[in-house]
């Protein structure tokens, strides 16, 4: 645990790092001055144990006096000692405040209060602490971090990395949050008349509050609305049935800037408001831009109106789902009342404005309406009178001033290029966006949808968007974020990833929805996450292309597939009677990083049925994959091997050989070296009939290697730029041996 403990009481000492004879505190490993006396204090004060509540105490006061001055020669060491030994003290505080409240001792409220102030300590330097801390007045349920903490970590840990320049360039791809559920029979006008919520599919155009018509981008599985919302229309009422994590965009009392808020949550303020104490008589309205006619068509009202809450009431539970569309407002009901989707985690700018108020940030996404959403949600976190606690974290930085119009944040004081600018892909960028030398430039979904993402015009048009109006306005030294659906491996993101595959500060996290055991990475605390059920489901409700897009971030193109995942033999582990005729393997070789080795290993019977029984597919090097090769050969005995003797191809097939030599076990080996890469893809292609040939064994009977290497070779293309290409090039290697010359020599009685 580092200095702190609270597995025993009574007096320790501090754990320190050795560095020779030399004593080692984390902040202080280069430095050869004397001390600090606040260190030398903190180390002492530790020394009595922290697991007591009145040391402890005085242990948070000494950490509390450090990095005060910023201008001290000791600063920056003071700050990592402090940030070092705090996350270490914060983790005793939690342990002492769960061990106090289940004894359910009188300590216990102020272990809490002592965990709060730990957590508020850290908060400006730990982007972990500062999520927690945000959102500490929230119910746990309706927390954002704290359920999804643990399966998050390590995306928390990359945004650090970030923040303190560790790495420039953070690639972000992750399944999406899903959509809120309006009961099926919901009308929703569309742009081909009305229609029922159930009804709505992929590609339908609903509207936005604005008046311009938005596609359906996901269709959810069936849920149930048990809640009815009721509008007043001053002579009459309207109502929408929903569920309680239905989220609305709402103006609250004399607010002028809207807020995303839970039907859950309307529900309980409802319950506790009193409009003859209040000093507004309406708690929650939402802007009304658009109604229907006589004529139950769409119509602009002249001036914008308020349509009030009137009402909740619990109903018998009726069927319905939630759809996700661009932008994620969407008009619902007979009396168009915009509803909301909200997928967009802005924690972390928010942290970062934070943390730099006087310099210049943006954020840039594929249309208005998502930029829009962006601004609006962190004008929530960063709204004084919210339920973030933001200005707590960062008291000295205070709103100087919104623009709605420009979508426009600044802090402290008044300057040219303000503190964070929402602008669209096709906005104007050159000359009104500055991005500083410690800001930050936020790339949300620069494309749209899956449309888009097949136009090759319009994939280097967004492109170069990026290129030549986004990134041009970056000051050296500034730090980029690019999170997006992965639909193509030459979209934007895809070709970052390319051109800098091998540079160490730029970093490309993808947590796919379902891991390579086929179970959910987002199983969250409170129910809030989504199952492995749920992910099957899904998987099984649309196309496989949607599917690695959006929720397993693994770029994927319907045209140009040369084997698409429906096309190929599967069986389920189960082979023909008798022994294989022949059993061959061919291993293209690779030596760690992104290329991978794969070696498939193909049984041949005698009607020429083939099946991949087993493969290596590892981006590991050699000290891992040669010990695997050598397992699964000594596993199958082949018949025949070859390696491709390219790029030390033969020295690993030598070095195979000897291991198997020395385990007792000869078998025939042999290289040859591989086309260049156009040559390459023409043997793939050549041999693709041949390949469609095999059997592979399907998911529930295959290993989490096997099916990555499938994985790979469904995404193989005829067309465009393969950025992996060893498993289908192994299997090409496979069948140019197999259909080589070779027979069977049987023993026959003479004739004659």
């Amino acid at each position: 645990m580092g200095a702190f403990s609270c597995e025993d009481t009574g007096k320790k000492k501090s754990k320190k790092v050795k560095n020779g004879n030399k004593t080692v505190l984390p902040g202080f490993e280069n430095w050869n001055d004397r001390l600090p006396e606040c260190v030398v204090l903190c180390e002492a004060v530790a020394a009595y144990g922290t697991d007591s509540l009145s040391v402890a105490k005085d242990y948070f006061d000494a950490l509390r006096g450090f990095a005060q001055d910023n201008s001290a020669e000791s600063y920056e060491e003071e700050l990592a000692y402090m940030v070092a030994k705090g996350k270490e003290f914060f983790d005793v505080v939690n342990r002492m405040l769960a061990r106090s409240a289940s004894a359910k001792t009188s300590a216990a409220p102020e272990w809490y209060e002592l965990k709060r102030k730990v957590c508020l300590l850290l908060a400006p330097h730990s982007f972990d602490h500062y999520m927690q801390y945000v959102e500490w007045n929230r119910e746990p349920a309706r927390k954002f971090w704290v359920p999804r903490r643990s399966v998050l970590m390590g995306l928390c840990n990359d945004l650090q990395d970030l923040e303190e320049h560790k790495i420039k360039f953070l690639g972000v791809s992750m399944p999406p949050r899903v959509g809120k559920l309006l009961s099926d029979d919901t009308p929703i006008l569309t742009t081909r008349g009305w229609m029922k919520h159930g009804d709505l599919r992929v590609g339908d155009e609903v509207f936005s509050p604005d008046g311009n018509p938005v596609k359906v981008t996901h269709v959810f599985p069936k849920g149930h609305a048990n809640i009815r919302v009721w509008f007043s229309l001053g002579r009459g009422y309207t109502h929408i049935d929903c569920n309680e994590n239905h989220e609305w965009v709402v103006f609250k009392g004399r607010e002028r800037k809207p807020r995303i808020v839970t039907t859950k949550k309307l529900m309980e303020d409802f319950a506790n408001f009193d409009p003859d104490k209040a000093r507004f008589k309406t708690l929650y309205y939402i802007v009304q831009r658009f109604d229907t006619n006589n004529a139950w068509k769409m119509c602009e009202l002249k001036k914008p109106r308020r349509l009030k809450f009137a009402g909740f009431e619990r109903i018998e539970p009726v069927q319905g789902n939630c759809i996700s569309v661009e932008g994620g407002v969407y008009l619902a009901g007979d009396r168009l009342i915009p509803t909301h989707n909200s997928t967009i985690c802005i924690f972390f700018l928010t942290w970062h404005m934070g943390r730099h108020p006087d310099d210049a940030s943006a954020m840039g996404g594929h249309s208005d309406t998502l930029v829009n959403g962006f601004y609006g949600e962190l004008n929530a976190v960063l709204d004084p009178g919210g339920e973030y606690l933001w200005h707590d974290v960062f008291p000295h930085a205070q709103i100087e001033s919104r623009s709605a119009k420009y979508l426009q944040i600044n802090l402290n004081h008044p300057k040219r290029f303000p503190t964070m600018t929402c602008r669209s892909a096709e906005g104007t960028w050159t000359g009104a966006i500055d991005i500083s030398r410690d800001g930050i430039l936020y790339v949300d979904d620069l494309v749209k949808d899956l449309e888009e993402s097949l136009s090759p015009s319009r994939l280097d048009a967004k492109y170069n968007i990026y290129l030549n109006q986004m990134k041009d306005r970056m000051k050296d030294g500034a730090l980029q974020l690019m999170v997006g659906t992965r639909w193509n491996v030459m979209d934007p993101l895809g070709r970052v990833r390319e051109q800098y595959r091998d540079n160490p500060e730029y970093r490309f996290t993808v947590i796919p929805a379902l891991d390579a055991n086929g179970e959910s990475n987002f199983q969250y605390e409170y129910g809030v996450g989504f199952s492995t059920e749920y992910y099957r489901d899904m998987k099984a409700s649309i196309d496989d292309c949607t599917w690695c897009a959006k929720y397993q971030g693994a770029p994927y193109i319907r045209q140009g597939l040369v084997f698409p995942p429906d096309s190929l033999l599967r069986y389920n582990g189960v082979l023909p009677g008798g022994s294989p005729e022949r059993i061959i393997a061919a291993c293209d070789v690779a030596w760690g990083g992104e290329d991978y080795l794969s070696m498939p290993i193909v049984y041949v019977y005698g009607d020429g049925s083939m099946y991949c029984v087993d493969v290596v597919f590892s981006n590991a090097n050699k000290v891992f994959t040669q010990p695997e090769v050598v397992g699964k050969l000594l596993i199958h005995r082949p018949h025949q091997v070859q390696f491709e003797a390219n790029n030390g191809g033969t020295e690993y097939a030598q070095a195979i050989d000897e291991m198997l030599r020395a385990k007792g076990c000869s078998l025939n080996i042999s290289t040859r070296r591989a086309p260049g890469n156009a040559s390459k893809l023409s043997r793939i292609i050549q041999y693709a009939p041949d390949i469609a040939k095999i059997h592979f064994l399907d998911f529930d009977h295959s290993t989490p290697e096997y099916r990555s290497f499938i994985e790979w070779l469904c995404s193989f293309v005829s067309l465009g730029k393969n950025v992996h290409d060893d498993a289908p090039d192994s299997l090409a290697q496979l069948m140019d041996l197999a259909t080589g010359n070779w027979g069977i020599v049987a023993v026959q009685k003479r004739v004659f």
